[in-house]
């Protein structure tokens, strides 16, 4: 077994960049968290996932950590506040968490509860989640409501505003306005209304299409004026209390923001002057980033600003804008969601097998002779002279050669299966003496991508980290154990999918994204992976490709490094998966017993196989979707 440094292994794998600081590397050569960011209440992760698996919980699994929610929230509020204090800003701060981020009932529950002394916000983008909010949130405490609205929708949020809730509707399109104002007359309700601003100024990164004046959402300035005709004209000018923009999700740099920030408020001062005195929010939105492949750069996955940052130049645009214009400081309100979710959950998959392709043999020659041509092509490649462009050129050479031999039928299959092994091996020895030059040609550093292992991990990429697949999101991977050992082995990852795109191939590093995964000699114990920072989004959005549904979830509290879990939610059944694309288990009984009994009527199947095969099918419609082991199914029947 190979040592391996502490720092070596931070380098590999880039854990100070995008762990910290949850997620560190700890003297065992473990994964180690600290939900509440201090390093000496750590745990060990591969510790605690030998002991929940154990305990009969079955990987694939979604582990959430709902303090890392806590600390997020406190580095969020203290950012603004000291920003806030540092420039005597009198508007104060206000956060709002948008649902839609990740909907589940224990995530916003805990953000609630962790949120309680400052009374985080909700914003509802939906009917659905709108009534989440209106059921879950304290009285007094803000509700936005942004999306498309009907009257039904609209009428809800009237509803909530009677129950005590600080309801304020953003209108995105201009005709929802009429609508409100004729329900909430109808009502007797004095709606608290804001407007969604569609500015100029892109936002930046990715997501940098989301705002600008082609958006999907928001009033543009005609209409703005329009918009305050109309308040004007039903006597509720004094009803409109927010503006709201939009600078795009995942912002990787401040200066767009910052011109954002500038535009919004000049817009805002022009409607106090139109009449809107009591606007006196204003919603920057989303956008607040999290650097996921730890560069800390212009990378779509990352940003080149800290938290205090952000809050200071929120503040400081703002606040200038208004003293120069002896306007009032307007309340700010931000709507951070990934930034508050993403480090609290990770999907923890175990490796199950690999592809052998990278470990075939040197075959033995084949007793028929080979071809001239081949034969002085293998010769090349297995000089020993050259340079290494030479020698990548020699075995390019070969695989040509190969491939056009046996398709015009001149060599036989266990010549080229002879071939392959030579150029294989090759390839290897290549790569290897490679990384020992400092500056090897072009094309030859890719060797330790061309020639990474698949390996294959129980778990589906479609429905876990759908993003990855959909928009090339990368997150960051590494080994849970033997981090102390050194990785011998460059792989891939391929999900259980039969999907070809249900592979890993870019996996982050040292602050860069690599296209291998440094991994370690598979052996009998159980070899488990974690995949960080996957709070926000992926679990709502996953698919079901294949009927792989949802993974075991279970949420960990850790007390002076002591980690026990607080709630477990089992994953989905094949039956529930089943019943949610119409097939029914009555349905299902009844199609497998009609088809035993034409085969007992036409072959003699025995009536006690037809009763076992059936009883079998009954228990795996109850069983995980996912792989299991033999053990697993034989205590489970």
């Amino acid at each position: 077994m190979a040592q391996w440094s502490f720092d070596e292994a931070c380098e590999a794998y880039g854990v100070p960049h995008w762990g910290a600081p949850y997620f560190s590397i700890g003297s065992s050569g473990q994964v180690c968290v600290h939900p509440d960011g201090d390093p000496s209440h750590a745990t060990a992760m591969g510790d605690l996932v030998n002991k929940l698996v154990e305990q009969g919980f079955r990987p694939p699994l979604v582990l959430r950590f709902p303090q890392i929610i806590g600390h997020r929230l406190q580095l969020i509020q203290s950012a603004f506040d000291e920003a806030i204090a540092a420039t005597d800003y009198r508007g104060g701060y206000q956060g709002a968490y948008p649902i839609k981020v990740n909907q589940q009932q224990r995530v916003v529950g805990a953000i609630l509860e962790q949120s309680s002394a400052t009374g985080l916000g909700l914003e509802a983008g939906s009917k659905p989640e709108l009534m989440i909010a209106m059921a879950l949130q304290k009285r007094s405490n803000l509700i936005l409501c942004n999306g498309f609205k009907d009257a039904e929708y609209l009428q809800t949020a009237l509803h909530a505003q009677l129950l005590g809730l600080d309801v304020i509707v953003i209108i995105e399109r201009l005709d929802e306005l009429p609508l409100l104002l004729s329900l909430a007359s109808e009502a007797e309700v004095r709606p608290r209304i804001g407007l969604r601003a569609r500015l100029r100024g892109r936002g930046s990164g990715k997501w940098a299409a989301s705002s600008g004046d082609r958006s999907k959402f928001g009033l543009t300035s005609a209409e703005m004026l329009s918009a305050v005709d109309l308040l004007r004209q039903n006597q509720a000018l004094d009803c409109l209390h927010l503006l709201h923009f939009h600078a795009g999700s995942q912002i990787n740099d401040l200066e767009p923001l910052r011109h954002s920030l500038q535009e919004a408020t000049r817009l805002l001062l022009e409607l106090r002057q139109l009449g809107a005195h009591n606007l006196d929010n204003l919603d920057i939105g989303g956008g607040l980033a999290v650097d996921y492949d730890g560069s800390q750069g212009n990378s779509s996955l990352s940003k080149t600003y800290t938290l205090e940052e952000y809050a200071r130049a929120a503040v400081d645009e703002v606040s200038s804008l208004c003293d120069a214009a002896g306007e009032a400081h307007p309340r700010l309100l931000t709507e951070a969601g990934r930034a508050t979710v993403a480090h609290h959950s990770l999907l923890v998959v175990e490796v199950i097998g690999e592809d052998g392709t990278l470990h075939q043999r040197h075959l033995a020659e084949p007793s028929a002779p080979l071809p001239t041509a081949l034969q002085q092509a293998i010769n090349e490649v297995e000089s020993p002279t050259g340079s290494l462009a030479q020698k990548q050129n020699y075995i390019e050479s070969l695989e040509q050669l190969t491939s056009s031999l046996f398709k015009s039928g001149q060599i036989s299959l266990e010549t080229r299966a002879y071939a392959e092994s030579i150029e294989r091996l090759a390839l290897n020895k290549l790569r290897l003496e490679s990384r020992q030059h400092d500056a090897p040609p072009m094309g030859i550093t890719e060797l330790d991508n061309h020639l990474a292992e698949t390996w294959y991990a129980n778990f589906s990429l479609f429905q876990s980290l759908p993003d990855h697949w959909a928009i090339d999101h990368d997150f960051p991977i590494m080994p849970l154990q033997r981090l102390d050992e050194r990785p011998e082995h460059r792989v891939h990852i391929g999900d259980i999918t039969c999907d070809s795109d249900g592979e890993i191939r870019r996996f982050v590093a040292d602050q860069r994204v690599a296209g291998f995964l440094p991994a370690h000699q598979l052996n009998d114990k159980p070899y488990y992976l974690g995949i960080f920072l996957v709070g926000a989004y992926q679990e709502i959005l996953g698919d079901l490709h294949n009927l792989f549904g949802d993974p075991d979830a279970i949420e960990i509290q850790v007390k002076a490094g002591v980690a026990r879990v607080d709630y477990h939610d089992s994953g989905n059944s094949i039956e529930e998966v089943l019943s949610q694309v119409g097939y029914h288990e009555e349905f299902l009984m009844r199609r497998i017993m009609a088809a035993g009994q034409a085969e007992h009527e036409e072959r003699q199947l025995p009536l006690a196989k037809i009763r076992l095969i059936a009883e079998q099918y009954r228990r795996d419609l109850s069983g995980y979707t996912y792989l299991e082991p033999i053990e697993s199914r034989e205590e489970s029947s």
